[in-house]
């Protein structure tokens, strides 16, 4: 969770409530970052979408492109552009990235194949989202010393 900079000021680190609003720069700033480091843009799919889907147990449709997936995609627009905060969609009006330029914009959202997000906006029908319960992981069998 994100919070205010009201409640990040105390001098004692450990008084300061935790958390900074990141999920709308992620994207963008890890773009930038593997374009700036020579770091093919393969990488940026399989960071941020195959591999959270299987850490966090979702959903098989989850994670990839694959003839009968989610689709769930964005479209990136090529265009460098200045990070402001007050811009954000976030509650919070502060970020790290504050000032920081970015590679590509995210133009478009689209979850389940259903536009979602565009230009700066939500399009979408905001009870169109669904909580994913993880899927039970399987137990692996654990052979006892001695047995084959």
């Amino acid at each position: 969770m994100s919070w205010g900079l009201e409640r990040k000021s105390d001098e004692n680190v450990f008084r300061n409530s935790s958390g900074g609003p990141g999920l709308e720069t992620l994207l963008p700033a890890f773009w930038t970052g593997c374009e700036q480091h020579d770091v093919p843009v393969t990488m940026v799919a399989r960071l941020l979408c195959e591999n959270p889907a299987k850490h966090f147990h979702l959903d098989d449709r989850k994670g990839s492109l694959d003839v009968g997936k989610d689709a769930d995609f964005v479209i990136l627009n090529p265009e460098p552009y200045e990070f402001d905060p007050a811009n954000s969609l976030s509650a919070v009006t502060w970020s790290s990235f504050e000032g920081m330029t970015f590679n590509v914009r995210v133009e478009s959202t689209f979850c389940r194949g259903e536009h979602i997000f565009e230009k700066g906006s939500v399009v979408g029908d905001p009870q169109f989202g669904r909580f994913l319960r993880p899927k039970a992981r399987e137990k692996k069998s654990q052979t006892v010393k001695g047995e084959q």
